[in-house]
């Protein structure tokens, strides 16, 4: 996943004596600043300092995804798409979803998501690629997620995970940990990656399944 990452979103900076100097801290379940019932690590200091720098063509491009409404990826296939079948449950008071749901406002935020015909949308807020596609089903109190689309020859480890946490973050506009890999018990690395996927939505970084994570307290 790694390897796919650099290719798609940019060469990551091997951590040193200047991008070392944050206060990244480990909150263990039961912890009183822990609000979750999954050990986490707190990279706020990072992804809410970082300031994204753009080329002029992908700060235009940035510009112009603020005005789509999403409706080109109607029926639009993920490069290599392939599907798991999911039961991810969100609670919901029946109103009919359509159209924008979720739009970046700023280049730090790297999302934005739409719904059209009861399927939910997930592209990158700089290029406006499509990296997934949600099939949802509707009743009167709650939301489920059923399949999820996305390109099996490059992002297929953590993707049930990922959708779980744009729903919670983005769209329900929770803080939300969101699950990744152990990138060579380094910290930094890890803030890194969380950046360069999720942007200052990234907030707690967790090396465990977040689809069953509660919130124990209030934020």
């Amino acid at each position: 996943m790694l390897n796919w990452i650099k290719n798609k979103l940019g060469v990551l900076k091997e951590p040193n004596e200047e991008t070392t100097d944050y206060d990244f801290r480990w909150y263990e379940v039961g912890d009183e600043e822990n609000p979750f019932n999954k050990r986490v690590l707190d990279i706020r200091p990072f992804t809410h300092s970082v300031i994204s720098g753009s080329t002029d063509v992908f700060g235009s491009a940035f510009g112009v995804m603020r005005q789509s409404d999403g409706k080109n990826h109607i029926g639009q296939k993920i490069e290599n798409e392939n599907f798991i079948e999911t039961n991810l449950e969100y609670p919901h008071n029946g109103e009919m979803l359509d159209g924008v749901i979720f739009k970046s406002e700023e280049m730090e935020c790297k999302w934005d998501i739409y719904i059209y015909d009861n399927c939910f949308y997930f592209a990158r807020s700089w290029s406006g690629e499509l990296w997934f596609k949600a099939q949802a089903e509707f009743s009167d109190n709650k939301l489920l997620i059923k399949k999820i689309f996305f390109d099996e020859e490059g992002y297929n480890e953590e993707v049930v995970n990922d959708v779980h946490f744009l729903m919670k973050s983005h769209a329900f506009n929770q803080p939300f940990p969101h699950k990744i890999l152990d990138l060579s018990g380094s910290e930094m690395l890890v803030a890194q990656v969380s950046f360069k996927l999720h942007g200052n939505r990234a907030c707690y970084a967790c090396f465990d399944d977040i689809t069953d994570t509660t919130i124990t307290k209030s934020l």
